[in-house]
């Protein structure tokens, strides 16, 4: 359990494992379900990983001096390069990718806990790191004191890339612009998004998260925190990256997964037990709605193209196999001991 990446194919599963003095980068053919490589990569701290191309991965690593980049050719299952990148992961990095780069939301290497300004490394196979620096929109932890009354600012934006393209996404708060990077060129463009309001209170937090549907579109969930008010929850918003408009879909859900075309989108039901799942088409028309009690919090959501699998996290393993059109459950196997499950779909 821990950093993983299929290939652009789905055919070769990479992870990396984790030794008491080193770690490798192991290679899985997934149709055999053999070993495919195994590629030495040494002492890492905190780690993830990104297939950048057909014959390339990245692994990014913590390092007690910044980051490191390390090129692996899984065809040769070699180490083909290592680059320093002169920032660490940040208090909540984001990383996506997009055509062809991997984007990591990253801090000074330093600043300890602190909000400020996002930083985005973009990371090629064989190019040099660049770092962009977003003046509009914050990010990380540091504790306040207001009216006497010590408290921990959050903020922890949404970083999402145009798998088709060069671009990616960065969404903040609601009183912040969306910012919008060019990847070639590093050009930094921001827009407001009709559709999503702030309160007219002190922030004192954010939490977003993202999910690309497909060209031109975003998904979105999240919720600002405000200092003399409730937490305003965003709900599920599909969001018009052409027309910069935000369509409320669901305002009940928190939580959020794009998986193989279906949108699936989680409430945790407060006065009964258990959490609401709905299914949603690429066009935000609702497939399903189907209420666990059985569930104690938000399931891991995956898909192999076919079923919907909603991993339980129950003493027995339970996982929920669905139809993805109507809802319908078709089974509840069991996984005992599953951490997680993983599909290329």
């Amino acid at each position: 359990m821990g950093a993983h990446a299929f290939s652009p194919d789905g055919s070769t599963l990479a992870w990396i494992s984790l030794r008491s003095d080193s770690a490798s980068l192991e290679l899985l053919d997934v149709r055999s379900m053999s070993p495919a490589g195994s590629v030495g990569l040494g002492e890492l701290g905190v780690s993830t990983i990104a297939w950048l191309a057909k014959d390339r991965i990245l692994v990014l690593a913590e390092h007690p001096d910044g980051l490191r980049a390390l090129v692996v050719d899984p065809a040769t299952s070699r180490l083909v390069g290592v680059r320093r990148i002169q920032a660490h992961f940040a208090e909540f990095p984001n990383v996506a990718s997009t055509k062809t780069v991997a984007v990591v939301q990253v801090r000074p290497l330093a600043t300890g806990r602190r909000v400020g300004p996002v930083r985005l490394a973009i990371v090629r196979s064989s190019h040099p790191v660049r770092i962009v620096r977003l003046a509009s929109i914050e990010a990380g932890a540091a504790q306040r004191t207001r009216a006497g009354t010590a408290f921990w600012e959050i903020r922890r934006p949404a970083v999402v890339g145009d798998p088709t393209g060069e671009r990616a996404y960065v969404i903040g708060a609601a009183d912040e612009p969306v910012a919008v990077v060019d990847v070639r060129t590093l050009r930094v463009s921001y827009h407001r998004v009709r559709g999503i309001r702030a309160v007219a209170a002190p922030l004192i937090g954010t939490d977003k998260h993202a999910a690309w549907v497909r060209p031109g579109l975003l998904a979105l969930v999240g919720y600002d925190e405000y200092a003399s008010a409730e937490p305003a929850l965003l709900g599920f918003r599909l969001v018009d990256t052409r027309t910069w408009r935000a369509r409320t879909v669901d305002p009940s859900a928190e939580h959020l997964a794009v998986a193989d075309g279906t949108i699936v989108v989680q409430h945790v039901d407060r006065a009964l037990p258990g959490v609401t799942i709905t299914g949603f088409d690429a066009k935000g028309s609702r497939r399903f709605t189907l209420p666990l009690s059985e569930l104690p919090g938000p399931a891991d959501v995956t898909s192999t193209g076919r079923h919907l699998y909603l991993l339980t996290h129950d003493a027995a393993g339970t996982v929920i196999v669905i139809e993805p059109s109507s809802g319908t459950i078709l089974g509840r196997p069991l996984a005992p001991s599953a951490g997680e499950l993983l599909s290329a779909s």
